[in-house]
């Protein structure tokens, strides 16, 4: 399933990883409030986090709920508590207090901070950081003040298994087309009769192919996958039907496809005759959504994305009189 705008579905877990620090936030009941933060690279079940909307006067808010323990992250500065920076933890009765409640979607970042977000909490007029230089590491500071880089966090999601790709064939957009030539194929005839020649073509072209997530969000997915890829061909954008299984996620991809051709000449006598072969070369995006599934728990994911690539299609080769010379 999909959630409004760039907010992960509630039924799939995340991570939530301070851009700042790379540490993600956890619950366990070993912490001061049942919360705290540890290095992003290691992977726990704690630091998996449901992203619940808000229902009736709390539409458009979102809980923050643990996965491991069920109880949802609340902030409230209160007025200056804890030193000026805070008071922040997890409790149980998810949504039963107004600061269990977060804007993420109103804070989603711009410009540099694409792809980022802020914890605000309304009801608790503060907004959420993670830090590693002082005292507390954890904390809230008032909402009325100035926004630090410790302060804006990204998604992951829990590792996925692709399932596959629906393009939005009717929204392409075409960034660059030209032509790509091959080096020419010659072609003579010395004798006094007519001769026919065969000329092979064999070249091959680089394909590049992009595929990244709704900002927001951080796929976790297979190393690779197989699907098929827009190309331009006879002036129609359509998806080939080339299945690559090198495709990584997030990544550009790299690939070479062959081009091979033979074409008949027929040869005057005393000419010679040029073989040019040539192809659209066309870079382009479009829209997709991607069908997923958790590894863990089978629940079924979209996201959408933005393709492009660099491709080649519809070979084609020229024929053309060259100046005959003679054998010495």
């Amino acid at each position: 399933m999909t959630s409004p705008g760039r907010i992960p579905a509630p039924d799939v877990r995340v991570r939530i990883l301070n851009v700042s620090t790379r540490k993600c936030i956890y619950s366990n009941s070993r912490d001061t409030h049942q919360l705290n933060h540890f290095d992003g690279t290691s992977v726990y079940d704690d630091q998996y986090w449901y992203i619940k909307p808000g229902q009736g006067d709390k539409q458009g808010l979102y809980m923050i709920v643990s996965a491991a323990t069920g109880r949802a992250l609340w902030a409230n500065w209160r007025n200056g508590a804890n030193n000026r920076n805070g008071e922040v933890g997890t409790g149980v009765n998810p949504g039963c207090y107004d600061d269990h409640y977060f804007d993420l979607e109103q804070t989603l970042g711009t410009g540099v901070q694409n792809g980022q977000f802020r914890i605000h909490s309304p009801a608790g007029k503060c907004n959420f950081f993670t830090r590693t230089h002082a005292k507390p590491e954890l904390g809230c500071l008032a909402d009325t003040g100035k926004i630090w880089e410790d302060q804006w966090f990204t998604f992951e999601t829990e590792p996925l298994e692709f399932v596959r790709i629906v393009y939005d064939e009717d929204h392409p957009e075409i960034i660059t087309a030209g032509i790509k030539l091959f080096p020419p194929q010659k072609a003579t005839n010395h004798d006094s009769i007519e001769t026919t020649q065969r000329l092979a073509i064999s070249e091959e072209t680089e394909q590049q192919s992009t595929f990244t997530a709704e900002l927001g969000i951080s796929i976790t997915a297979s190393v690779e996958f197989s699907c098929g890829v827009p190309l331009v061909s006879d002036g129609k954008v359509g998806i080939s039907t080339t299945v690559s299984t090198s495709f990584a996620w997030g990544t550009t991809n790299i690939s070479r496809q062959k081009w091979e051709a033979e074409v008949t000449l027929k040869c005057a006598p005393h000419s010679s005759t040029q073989c040019t072969a040539s192809l659209l070369e066309t870079r382009l995006r479009m829209p997709f959504v991607a069908h997923w599934k958790t590894k863990k728990s089978g629940v079924a994911v979209q996201t959408k994305g933005m393709y492009e690539g660099q491709s080649c299609a519809s070979l084609s080769t020229v024929t053309s009189p060259l100046k005959y010379v003679p054998l010495a």
